[in-house]
């Protein structure tokens, strides 16, 4: 009986894979414009209806999806590689990472430069995830791609190109990355937070 099991699993793992590979081909390969249709994206109606991929106009270039995908992703790693917990310290003369946990985070510039420069190292942080998938968010309307370019931020900040490809740990980032497709979410986790520590 397990030799059954095995041998139908050893048929369904290729198909899932050529699945797989077909789905992937078809989204990276689909050559349609961004659709015209009526949103309320600018008054933040992407926070409460995360992923909703509507645009007010579209752009006046006619990009295929996975040209529009690619740029946002690569801006996206760019301004995840962003070290704003190391440039603000460096302009305080400290630099994090010969400090504590030699980390370029927000807890460890408080520890080399001050709190001040810790809580704008949190805030820059998170901004450099929530604002490229907010902006995917509004102009593309495929939830995948959207998960991706926030992906994209978030390696950026652990791999920073700027600073051999070293940076933190990423949680302020992804924190901001959830605040822009799931803010309830984010909410609730707070307030859990709260309570625990009290």
């Amino acid at each position: 009986q397990n030799n059954d099991y095995r041998n139908e699993a050893d048929l369904h793992i290729p198909l899932l894979i050529a699945r797989t590979l077909a789905a992937t081909e078809h989204f990276f390969t689909t050559v349609e414009p961004p659709v015209a249709r009526k949103s309320h994206c600018g008054k933040n109606a992407a926070l409460s209806k995360p992923l909703s991929g509507v645009v007010d106009k579209a752009p006046p270039f006619h990009y295929s999806y996975r040209v529009l995908i690619i740029l946002f992703a690569t801006a996206a790693y760019f301004l995840g590689s962003i070290p704003v917990g190391l440039i603000l310290a460096k302009l305080q003369g400290r630099d994090p990472r010969k400090v504590g946990s030699g980390n370029i985070g927000a807890t460890n510039v408080m520890r080399a430069a001050g709190r001040k420069a810790g809580i704008i190292t949190l805030l820059g942080d998170m901004v450099k995830g929530f604002l490229p998938t907010i902006l995917a968010a509004c102009y593309i309307k495929d939830p995948f791609a959207v998960a991706l370019v926030g992906f994209a931020a978030f390696l950026g900040h652990l791999f920073p190109i700027y600073i051999g490809f070293k940076g933190g740990k990423g949680i302020a980032t992804s924190v901001g990355i959830f605040l822009a497709v799931s803010p309830l979410a984010i909410l609730v986790n707070a307030i859990i937070f709260v309570l625990v520590m009290l």
